[in-house]
């Protein structure tokens, strides 16, 4: 037999090439030189061979990938004039390679959109799907190609037609031209693929600014969760796209939602280190609900923080609990052990500090004078302060006034505790005890203010008026000895 016969080149050819999907002709079996040229473009030796009987629809297979024909191979390396040849020969324009890919997804894949537009005008079917289900339009949409989306959808491809595992073109779309004709031609917000994702999970997590803003205007559900509970809120903290936060966070998603495994959007950021957006989440309007979320082990931010070592997190988390219980929720405790354990000092001193502020300042609170005592007895002094919050800065006398601690209030007067200290809302103990309604405190800080002031008024002591008489009169030059 003649080599070049057409029994002989239509046999599926086996190539083995070192460069996947490119094919270099010589010593790879019958014909296949054809290939060769056909990806060089050279329209002359493939119009040659052809002409010789060589088999429009031949076929090989390159690595792991069977069927391949001479239109995909023309149609991979955007060789528009030779697509145009073969075509006009009759070439196979709905066959599919082993992977399930056609000529037309192959020019979409490759951006080859003149080529797309030939393949459809020819009568290419957009229906066809490869083995992972996706269609020339799902392809067409994760490129970007307006034009050929357009031309797709004008054609009758399907927006809501899902690949294997649930994705749909919408899914895919690289921006917001092709979203826009998706929804234009009935494309669906709120499909969700096998794993639950959304349009906007997808676009909220790879920072899809346009996108998200785009599905948010066209009634994306903010606050759907896949199946692992996640949502696109989770997803954008993961990123720390703190732009696309905020954009959630005014379409009114839910700051409070957990995944599956208890994890929140604030826990998120801060496993991923992602410092300005935890303050940035800190700063809404629902950031005191976040502090003692606990995820199924039972472990909070701060916990997180400390496990991941990010002293900086630590101490935002810890300056903006905005009172002694939100504090407390935080379980400041459990995260020193765990940045004991995993040998993160910053992280230990941050907490060592603000533990020691904490436990004394949850004693004033309760009224436990003992505990106060035992705190001035170290070394504590009684008019520290503490900062609870951005904006507060309080004193134990403060704490204890405010939540009624007769006892503890006497104790700190006692010790020497400055009456006059106030927040940063420019109030003090006494103006605290009135406020509340706490009588006992109120009349303990003015007997103790009376005293003060009954001190400074008294006549000086004899030693004391003999002391200034003998300091007046400048003789000898030395204090008087008190009468005896």
């Amino acid at each position: 037999q003649q080599a070049g016969s057409t029994s002989q080149v239509s046999a599926e050819l086996r190539i083995s090439s070192p460069a996947p999907m490119s094919v270099h002709g010589d010593g790879y079996g019958p014909g296949s030189e054809v290939f060769g040229a056909v990806e060089r473009g050279d329209e002359a030796a493939t119009l040659a061979w052809l002409v010789v009987g060589g088999e429009i629809n031949v076929k090989v297979q390159v690595g792991s990938v069977r069927g391949i024909t001479l239109l995909m191979t023309a149609a991979r390396h955007g060789h528009e004039r030779l697509v145009g040849v073969l075509l006009g020969r009759n070439a196979g324009i709905q066959c599919q390679d082993s992977d399930g890919e056609s000529a037309l997804m192959i020019a979409i894949a490759g951006g080859h959109e003149v080529i797309a537009y030939k393949l459809l005008a020819c009568g290419a079917d957009l229906a066809l799907r490869n083995n992972a289900g996706r269609t020339a339009l799902m392809v067409a949409a994760g490129k970007g190609l307006g034009e050929t989306v357009k031309r797709l959808l004008q054609r009758g491809a399907d927006a809501n037609q899902k690949n294997k595992d649930g994705g749909t073109a919408m899914m895919y779309a690289a921006n917001a031209e092709v979203l826009g004709l998706l929804l234009k031609h009935g494309g669906e917000v709120n499909l969700q693929d096998l794993r639950g994702s959304t349009a906007l999970m997808l676009a909220a997590g790879s920072g899809q600014e346009q996108i998200v803003e785009l599905l948010l205007q066209s009634g994306a559900d903010v606050d759907r969760q896949d199946n692992d509970g996640g949502t696109a809120l989770i997803q954008a903290a993961i990123e720390g796209n703190e732009r696309i936060i905020e954009m959630l966070y005014l379409a009114d998603a839910d700051l409070e939602l957990q995944d599956a495994k208890g994890v929140s959007v604030l826990m998120y950021a801060v496993i991923h280190g992602h410092e300005g957006l935890v303050q940035m989440l800190l700063e809404m309007d629902q950031w005191e609900d976040l502090f003692g979320q606990q995820d199924v082990s039972g472990k909070t931010a701060l916990i997180f923080a400390a496990f991941w070592n990010r002293p900086a997190i630590v101490r935002h988390l810890l300056e903006s609990s905005y009172n002694i219980r939100a504090a407390k929720t935080q379980r400041p405790s459990f995260a020193l052990q765990m940045a004991k354990e995993q040998g993160h000092v910053a992280c230990v001193e941050i907490l060592e500090k603000h533990l020691e502020g904490l436990m004394v300042m949850a004693a004033a609170e309760r009224g436990d004078a003992e505990a106060v005592r035992a705190w001035l007895d170290g070394g504590g002094q009684a008019s520290a302060t503490f900062e609870l919050g951005y904006e507060n800065e309080l004193s134990l006398l403060m704490i204890a006034a405010d939540n009624g601690c007769e006892e503890v209030v006497d104790l700190l007067l006692q010790s020497g505790a400055e009456v006059d200290q106030e927040d940063s809302d420019g109030r003090t103990a006494l103006q605290m005890a009135k406020a509340n309604g706490h009588a006992k405190c109120v009349e303990a800080v003015r007997t103790y203010l009376g005293e003060v002031a009954g001190r400074s008024k008294a006549p000086p002591a004899v030693g004391e008026r003999a002391g200034a008489t003998s300091a007046s009169s400048g003789e000898g030059g030395a204090e008087a000895e008190p009468n005896s």
